[in-house]
């Protein structure tokens, strides 16, 4: 059995009218601090440079290889920033 339509119901609603475009409103310039370059990379030694002073030092009496290495680093390290 079909249910009957009530007299009562709303009619459906009219299609909604697009709305009017806004002016869009003007945007305040702001001002920017210039941007400042990054400083350079301190200069490092390479690692062949590092294990080749590494490898004097442990000709010349220094049987700790760790240290060895962090001297040479740090010696090429101070050398390169002069």
């Amino acid at each position: 059995m079909a249910a009957k339509k009530s007299a009562d119901a709303a009619p459906p609603k009219p299609a909604s009218k697009p709305s009017k475009s806004k002016k869009a409103k003007p945007v305040e310039a702001v001002a920017v601090a210039p941007t400042v370059p990054a400083p350079a990379p301190a200069p490092a030694p390479t690692h062949d440079e590092i294990a080749a002073r590494a490898s004097a030092l442990y000709a010349a009496g220094g049987r700790n290889h760790v240290a060895n290495w962090l001297t040479a680093e740090r010696e090429l390290t101070e050398a390169l920033k002069g």
